[in-house]
């Protein structure tokens, strides 16, 4: 599991370079690699070619880990020798909210009609990554955990 994340330019390769890394110690082997990435990434357009990231409204100041993400998920997607999962939080993840044992999982769309709809606990998202891991799904893909209710 991977979930480390780096704020500042001068960190940012701690994304890029981390997966690399991580990429050339668990090639060829049967080991699970699940990397947490961010929402800016995902897509909000059917031919996948804007993401969240792209939105006039999107968080000017989280613009540049959004595109290291994006980065870091595209070198993540270049292992074909890697049983990798990337797993994004939906836009809201909320550190305070309760367990309440309901999600679900999405692809790499940005469904949520508002940015409200999308919601999950930080409890309910560890939920999500444990059963992902524990049925053995998704692998070499990217997916949203989204909470069911908030």
């Amino acid at each position: 599991m991977d979930a480390v994340s780096a704020w500042t330019p001068a960190t940012f390769a701690v994304h890029t370079d981390g997966i690399s890394h991580i990429a050339q110690i668990l090639a060829n082997t049967k080991t699970r690699y699940l990397k947490v990435g961010g929402a800016g990434t995902l897509y909000i357009n059917a031919d996948h070619t804007r993401m969240l990231k792209d939105r006039e409204d999107y968080p000017q100041d989280w613009l540049p880990l959004a595109d290291v993400l994006v980065a870091s998920l595209a070198r993540l997607r270049s292992y074909s020798n890697l049983a990798w999962t990337y797993v994004t939080p939906a836009f809201n993840y909320d550190a305070e909210g309760s367990a309440t044992g309901n999600y679900h999982i999405d692809g790499e769309d940005y469904l949520a009609k508002n940015d409200a709809d999308s919601y999950i606990s930080y409890a309910d998202f560890a939920m999500g990554i444990l059963d992902v891991l524990e049925q053995q799904t998704y692998i070499r893909q990217r997916i949203t955990l989204v909470g069911n209710t908030h």
